[in-house]
């Protein structure tokens, strides 16, 4: 890094952010490395800075949004609809109609899958989703805690099973147990009782995703 830079901006500003690329570069480099096998997602709102996602989507990532605004910004910095997923619970009407044609909604309740339905109705397509699921099961395999977002294990996979939404195609499973956890051994019986689930559901699913 050019100290020179460094200095510069000390002498005009009291603090600032600097983010040097090389180092992005490095840390996304080891991640493809020990998982050449897995598609990576970059969560926007961990730094929604223009310069710092261009860095990480251009090595690969794709998009996971937690706001239509971060959708607009994964879509400005060139990413494709199958690349973005925006995940946020809570999604109104009006933010599905917004993101549907840029972004693979995830839906957080059963009431958010309804509302799918009607804007995929009135636009007259079908639309590939995921689900976030509140799963029977913990990290890393202990017993479950009650958790605020997504749909209950047992209701998601009825909903899998039974589909009453002619407009909605149910395609993709989510889960979110834990963040920052940088030992992986955990993830081996978390991720075996993703797969169960997954099984368990009645159907094949085209793409899954465990954050």
């Amino acid at each position: 890094m050019n100290t020179d830079i460094i200095k510069k901006y000390a002498k005009e500003h009291d603090s600032f952010y600097l983010y040097d690329e090389a180092v992005i570069a490095e840390n996304i480099k080891c991640l493809q490395d020990s998982y050449p096998h897995a598609e990576f997602l970059y969560s926007v709102k961990c730094n929604p800075n223009k310069d710092v996602i261009d860095a990480i989507f251009s090595r690969g990532f794709g998009a996971d949004a937690a706001s239509a605004g971060e959708v607009k910004l994964a879509v400005e910095a060139g990413l494709s609809k199958d690349r973005i997923y925006y995940s946020a619970p809570g999604k109104t009407l009006a933010d599905i109609k917004n993101t549907m044609d840029y972004a693979v909604l995830i839906a957080d309740s059963l009431r958010e899958v309804a509302r799918i339905q009607k804007a995929a109705e009135e636009k007259g397509i079908v639309l590939d989703i995921g689900l976030r699921i509140n799963p029977l099961f913990s990290y890393p395999d202990g017993e479950p805690m009650p958790a605020k977002f997504g749909i209950d294990e047992e209701d998601a996979a009825e909903l899998i099973r039974n589909n009453p939404y002619p407009n909605v195609r149910i395609n993709g499973l989510h889960i979110h147990l834990r963040s920052q956890s940088l030992d992986g051994e955990p993830w081996r019986p978390t991720t075996k009782a993703f797969l169960r689930l997954q099984k368990g559901c009645g159907k094949l699913v085209r793409w899954t995703l465990i954050t």
